[in-house]
C-alpha cells in the first residue's frame, strides 16, 4: 500500500469560496483504495470513482490563504517499474492547473517462518523430527529465499527433506531460492539426540527484497532430551558340578550399554539355600556380606563392573543362583536386568572302617569276636553301603550282632544300607577258632554309591595268633555212680589230695 498527497495552496490574501474540482487519474497498475482524509478545504463532493476505476474526483471550497488544502489517498500498486500519476485543479471558470508525480514501485514480499517439532520429550539417541515451513504472503515473489537453522549441539541431523531447494548439513543454511506470492515451502529434518538437556531449535528467514513485517521471520521451538541407559547383567559360576563341601566362584558382570550414565546401580544376589558367602571381591562399589548387595553407584556409558563370589556348596543337587541389577535412570531394554547360573551339589563323604579281635592270643576251639566299627564323616549321606568281611581260614562262623543291617557269612557281605552324616554302625562277629596254630588275619573293606574323599580309611585288618594249647592240663577223675553222691564227692576229693601229694614228692 501506498499513500498519494494532492496539495492545493491558495496564494491569495482571502479565502477562496469558489468550488474547485480535483480529478486524480491513476495510471494502469496503480489502484485507488480510499480517501483517507481531506483537511485545509470543506468537503463538497467526496471521492466518485468512474466506472474504469482509475479516475478519482473530488470538489472542495473555503480555502483558506496561505493554508494548504491537503488530500491523502490510499491506493495499492500491481506493477512493478515507475508509475505516472497525473492530478488536476479545474476551477470554476473552467481553468485548470495539472500536475504529476513518478512512483517508483519495487518488489516487496512477507515472508512467514514456523518450526515445528513432532516430540517434546524424547530420551537420548531418540530421533526428532522438524518440520520448517516457509509462506509468502506477498504481494510479490521472495527471490534467494535462505533459512538458517541454528541446530543446537545436542542434536545430530540425520536426514534432511526439503520441498525445494538444498539443505547442508554442515552449516544448517538451507537455500530455497523463489518463493513465489501465497506459497509455502517445507523442509523434514529428523535429528537425533545425542545428549541429554532442554534444547531451543531456532531459525530465521531472509530474502533480498525489502518486506513488509519482519517480525515473523524467526521461528523456535523446544524439546527436552532425557538420559537413558541399558544396564545388562551376566552370571557365571566356574563349576558346573562340585563336590558338598567345596567351593565355587560366581563372576557377576554389570555393564552399561549407554548412551547416558546409570545412576545409583545397585546388583542384588538372592543367595540361595546351600550356598555360604565366604569371599566378595568387587571392581567397583562394595558388597554388603548380611543382604548381599553389590552398590555400585555410577557407571559411565561402556563401563563395566565385577564382583566375584567365592561360596561354599552345602547341599546336594542343583543349585540356581539368581541376581538382578537395578538404576534410577531410565532404561532401553529391562529385559537384561536378570542373570543366573547354576551349579550341582554332587554327594561326597568320607567312610571310615576300623576292625578289631577281641583278644590277640586264642587256643584251637576257643570261642572269638571280630569288631567292625563303620563312621561316615560326611559331609553328605552315604547310601548302598556295604562292608565286606570274607572269614579266613581257621576261623568259623557262629553268629552276628550288628547296630545296622544284616551280614552273610557266606558272601561276607554286612549290608548296612543309609548311613547319615556323623552316624556309626557296629557289629560283632562271633566265631569258634579251629585252627591249630598260627596267625589269622582278618581283612575289611567299606563301599558305597557316593564318593569317597578319604579312601585311605577304607580299610583295616585285625590279626589273632593261635597258639597250642598247654601239656598236662589238670584233667577232674571220672566219676562212676554209686548210689551215693555225699560218698562220690568224698572220694574225689581224697583222689585230687593224693595227686598233689605225690607231685610235692
Amino acid at each position: 500500500m501506498l499513500q498519494l498527497l494532492f496539495t492545493i495552496t491558495n496564494v491569495g490574501n482571502v479565502t477562496y469560496i469558489e468550488t474547485l474540482t480535483v480529478v486524480d487519474s491513476l495510471p494502469e497498475g496503480l489502484e485507488y483504495i480510499d480517501t483517507v482524509s481531506i483537511t485545509g478545504a470543506d468537503v463538497v463532493q467526496r471521492a466518485s470513482v468512474d466506472g474504469t476505476g482509475q479516475v478519482v474526483t473530488w470538489k472542495i471550497t473555503n480555502i483558506k490563504a496561505d493554508v494548504p488544502a491537503i488530500i491523502t489517498v490510499k491506493a495499492r500498486a500491481n506493477v512493478l517499474g515507475n508509475l505516472t500519476n497525473n492530478a488536476t485543479v479545474i476551477g470554476p471558470n473552467g481553468t485548470n492547473k495539472t500536475v504529476n508525480c513518478t512512483i517508483d514501485v519495487k518488489p516487496i514480499c512477507d515472508l512467514e517462518i514456523l518450526k515445528i517439532v513432532d516430540k517434546k520429550v524424547v530420551y537420548v539417541n531418540e530421533f526428532v523430527e522438524w518440520r520448517i515451513i516457509v509462506v509468502n504472503h506477498g504481494p510479490s515473489t521472495a527471490p534467494n529465499v535462505v533459512v538458517k537453522d541454528n541446530l543446537p549441539a545436542g542434536l545430530k541431523v540425520i536426514n534432511a527433506a526439503p520441498s525445494k531447494g538444498t539443505f547442508n548439513e554442515n552449516t544448517g543454511i538451507w537455500s530455497i531460492g523463489d518463493v513465489e506470492n501465497n506459497t509455502s515451502v517445507f523442509l523434514v529434518l529428523v535429528t537425533q539426540a545425542v545428549k541429554e538437556g532442554s534444547y531451543t531449535n531456532v531459525v530465521v528467514v531472509n530474502t533480498t527484497i525489502n518486506e513488509t513485517n519482519y517480525t515473523n521471520n524467526k521461528a523456535s521451538n523446544n524439546t527436552n532430551v532425557k538420559p537413558i541407559c541399558d544396564i545388562e547383567i551376566t552370571k557365571v559360576v566356574n563349576f558346573d558340578k562340585v563336590y558338598v563341601g567345596e567351593n565355587v566362584i560366581w563372576t557377576i558382570k554389570v555393564k552399561n550399554n549407554g548412551p547416558s550414565t546409570a545412576n545409583n546401580v545397585k546388583v542384588s544376589d538372592q543367595l540361595p539355600k546351600g550356598l555360604k558367602v565366604l569371599d566378595a571381591e568387587v571392581t567397583k562399589g562394595s558388597f554388603n556380606m548380611n543382604t548381599y548387595e553389590w552398590t555400585i553407584s555410577s557407571l559411565a556409558s561402556g563401563e563395566s563392573a565385577i564382583l566375584k563370589l567365592t561360596t561354599k556348596v552345602g547341599r546336594e543337587g542343583l543349585i540356581t543362583n539368581p541376581v538382578s541389577v537395578t538404576t534410577t535412570t531410565e532404561e532401553s531394554d529391562y529385559t537384561n536386568n536378570k542373570a543366573k547360573d547354576t551349579t550341582e551339589g554332587i554327594p561326597i563323604v568320607d567312610l571310615s572302617l576300623k576292625k578289631y579281635a577281641d583278644k590277640p592270643v586264642y587256643h584251637k576251639g576257643d570261642k572269638m569276636h571280630w569288631t567292625i566299627v563303620v563312621t561316615n564323616y560326611g559331609p553328605s549321606t552315604a547310601t548302598d553301603v556295604v562292608v565286606t568281611d570274607v572269614l579266613p581260614s581257621g576261623v568259623k562262623f557262629i553268629r552276628f550282632v550288628a547296630s545296622k543291617g544284616t551280614y552273610n557269612p557266606s558272601t561276607g557281605k554286612w549290608n548296612i544300607g543309609k548311613l547319615a552324616k556323623g552316624e556309626t554302625a557296629t557289629i560283632e562277629i562271633y566265631c569258634n577258632v579251629t585252627a591249630e596254630v598260627g596267625t589269622i588275619t582278618n581283612f575289611a573293606s567299606v563301599t558305597c554309591n557316593e564318593t569317597d574323599s578319604n579312601p585311605d580309611n577304607n580299610n583295616d585288618s585285625a590279626t589273632i595268633k593261635v597258639e597250642k594249647a598247654p601239656d598236662n592240663p589238670v584233667t577232674p577223675p571220672t566219676m562212676h555212680p554209686t548210689g551215693n553222691p555225699i560218698l562220690m564227692v568224698v572220694l574225689s576229693l581224697l583222689a585230687i589230695v593224693g595227686v598233689t601229694l605225690r607231685r610235692k614228692l
